[in-house]
């Protein structure tokens, strides 16, 4: 996110905070919660993702979320989905109940 922030404002930005919505809503808390700016900013500039509780990653119901939430997340923004990307696979979650 922040190197997309230095290259300038792109969907990829938004698509990745979509990621973290995700986050927040299968974990119930803010991503990198309880920790500092600047440990937040090292982190994102290493790419890494805030962490998921092993019981969420063991429970197959959370999986087609997790994979969202990773893809939206990644490092590379251009490898990112899009929004309609985005709108196909929650859709077939919706669908496969």
């Amino acid at each position: 996110m922040l190197v997309a922030l230095e290259k300038g404002y792109g969907l990829e930005v938004d698509i990745y905070s979509y990621g973290m919505v995700l986050y927040e809503l299968m974990t119930l808390k803010t991503p990198f919660h309880g920790e500092d700016h600047r440990s937040i900013t090292a982190k994102l500039k290493e790419g890494e993702r805030p962490p998921i509780r092993k019981e969420l990653l063991a429970d197959p119901s959370y999986s087609p979320l997790l994979e969202i939430f990773e893809q939206c997340t990644n490092f590379e923004p251009n490898k990112r989905p899009t929004a309609a990307e985005l709108v196909v696979l929650m859709q077939k979650i919706i669908i496969a109940g």
